[in-house]
C-alpha cells in the first residue's frame, strides 16, 4: 500500500490533457531530467513540466545565482539548458510515462519559440509552456 487513498475520484481534463489531479511540477530544477521528472509523477504529481529549454544549450549565471533578502530570496539562474536537441532525449525516455510531459520552452524571438516548440512536440511532449518572462536579457 502505497499510503495514498485512491478511492477518490482527482481526475481533471485541463487545456486537453487528462490528469489523475490537478497537481502539477512546476517548472524549475527537478524538472531538468527524466528521472526527477518520473520521480514526480511517481510521488504524484498528475503532470509535469520541464525546466525551460531553449534552442541552444546555455550554462547559465557564475554563482552566487541566489540572495537572502530582507523579504526573501531573489534568482537569476540565467536558464541553463542542455537545448533542446540533447533535451529531446529526456523528454523521449518519459513517453510511457502515465502522466502529461509539459515542456517549458523559451526564445529569443517567435520563430525560435516555435523551433523550439517543434523539437519538443516531436519528442513527444504532451503540451508545450511558453516561458515569456526569460529571457530577460537580449541574446
Amino acid at each position: 500500500m502505497n499510503g495514498i487513498d485512491n478511492s477518490v475520484n482527482l481526475k481533471v481534463r485541463i487545456a486537453g490533457l487528462l490528469m489523475p489531479n490537478p497537481t502539477m511540477l512546476a517548472s524549475g530544477i527537478l524538472g531538468m531530467s527524466a528521472e526527477t521528472l518520473r520521480r514526480a509523477a511517481d510521488a504524484g504529481a498528475g503532470a509535469v513540466v520541464t525546466k525551460s529549454v531553449g534552442l541552444k544549450p546555455n550554462s547559465g549565471y557564475p554563482n552566487p545565482t541566489v540572495i537572502q533578502v530582507e523579504c526573501g530570496f531573489l534568482n537569476a539562474v540565467g536558464l541553463p539548458n542542455p537545448g533542446i536537441h540533447k533535451f529531446a532525449e529526456e523528454i523521449r525516455a518519459l513517453r510511457n510515462l502515465m502522466v502529461p510531459v509539459i515542456v517549458s520552452v523559451f526564445g529569443f524571438s517567435p520563430e525560435e519559440y516555435a523551433e523550439v516548440a517543434g523539437l519538443a512536440e516531436d519528442a513527444g511532449a504532451s503540451a508545450i509552456e511558453l516561458n515569456l518572462s526569460c529571457p530577460h536579457v537580449k541574446g
